[in-house]
């Protein structure tokens, strides 16, 4: 996280010394997209910094997983930019799942915020929810049901030999100063310790579907 608000604030502070040596309008307006991006992401991880050094006493509890969509909904713009059109589609009877709520919020938006890379020229994320079947081999306090949730956006795709190597910690297919390649990654690790899983799909000039699925949370897991 350190390093992501360095790249930030790195430019930022480029584009304040390009703009001090002047610069003609048309590039300026492209500093300043740049810069107002790299402010809300800033803004969106010092929310994430918070709500993740609450210490190390947090633990898991049944959570509405169609309420955090929705207050998701309502920040999500800070996180995508301009021109990403995103939709919800949420099941009215989607079940509870059992996890650390602003654990889930960081995966969220580590999800929004990759995807909005991907889309530099703008595009559809949808983000849907939906209550499906899964093997029963999970943890006692786990139903053998589980809540699917999908992100999918309609970027630049993953090449299939960097599509085995997404959830590596560091591994980044782009260039762009604004992500250091931890998302993915701390996804797995949110999906695997609540008794989930998370898979990835995607195909070159098309976009990519991010498949989570946690388990469903029965009266025994309070």
């Amino acid at each position: 996280m350190a390093q992501d608000l360095d790249n930030m604030l790195a430019v930022i502070a480029s584009g304040l010394v390009s703009i001090e040596r002047g610069t003609d309008p048309q590039q300026l307006s492209r500093l300043l997209a740049g810069m107002r991006h790299a402010i809300r992401n800033a803004a969106s991880m010092s929310d994430d910094i918070a709500e993740l050094s609450v210490g190390p006493m947090v633990t898991p509890e049944r959570v509405s997983l169609a309420v955090i969509l929705r207050e998701l909904e309502e920040r999500a713009r800070a996180i995508l930019g301009e021109g990403v059109d995103l939709r919800t589609e949420i099941a009215r009877d989607l079940w509870p799942i059992h996890v650390v709520p602003s654990y889930l919020r960081f995966a969220l938006r580590n999800l929004l915020a990759n995807a909005a890379d991907a889309m530099p020229k703008g595009g559809t994320l949808v983000v849907r929810a939906f209550n499906t079947l899964r093997s029963p081999s999970t943890p006692a306090c786990f139903a053998g049901d589980f809540v699917r949730l999908e992100v999918v956006d309609t970027g630049e795709g993953i090449a299939p030999d960097a599509l085995s190597r997404a959830f590596e910690p560091f591994f980044t297919t782009r260039q762009s100063l604004r992500r250091t390649g931890l998302g993915l990654g701390q996804v797995q690790r949110f999906a695997s310790q609540f008794g989930g899983d998370v898979t990835l799909q995607s195909e070159l000039g098309v976009g990519t579907r991010v498949i989570f699925h946690l388990p469903r949370a029965t009266a025994a897991c309070r």
